[in-house]
């Protein structure tokens, strides 16, 4: 595998901070190069690389946020079809149980839409909430990263879903 690129979206810095380590997973254990930017301005660069990695937060009662808007126009006049995308949401199973990591869905959608390949799915048994748009065939469409679990267990999970996307 050539090179990686992480696009995330940020409201209070938390994605931003799963996606550092994301990268420095990446290049560390992996040895793979692994670029990290914020869609605001950077999201045409995608075309750049041979795995995309999304990464987003669930707003309010589930919404992926508006500034992907932007970024899904863009991909809709690209073709990225085969092209491999794995996707990564933070949220919250506590206080947002029935719209944990809801965001993903539409970004799910839409890749699919495209007839992108969608890589990196895991498991749920791990997790507490009580719905998900973002569950698929009992398992999560993406790296779910419960934010109120401890940074260990969140860089353990990190660390497992590199290892899949990297054998996918």
């Amino acid at each position: 595998m050539e090179k990686i690129g992480i696009f995330y979206t940020t409201l209070k810095g938390r994605t931003e901070y799963i996606g550092k380590l994301i990268k420095k997973e990446v290049e560390e254990q992996n040895k793979i190069m692994c670029d990290i930017y914020n869609i605001h301005n950077k999201y045409k660069n995608m075309k750049e690389y041979e795995l995309i990695i999304l990464l987003t937060p669930t707003y309010g009662a589930g919404a992926l946020p508006k500034e992907w808007n932007k970024v899904l126009e863009y991909l809709e006049s690209e073709n990225i079809k085969g092209k491999k995308f794995a996707l990564c949401g933070t949220g919250n199973g506590g206080f947002y149980a029935a719209t944990f990591i809801n965001g993903l869905r539409d970004l799910y959608d839409f890749l699919k839409d495209k007839d992108a390949k969608i890589i990196g799915e895991t498991n749920k048994n791990d997790y507490e909430y009580v719905k998900s748009r973002s569950e698929v065939n009992g398992k999560f469409i993406g790296l779910a990263v419960d934010l109120m679990f401890s940074e260990e267990v969140i860089k353990k999970n990190i660390d497992k879903w590199i290892k899949n996307i990297i054998k996918e």
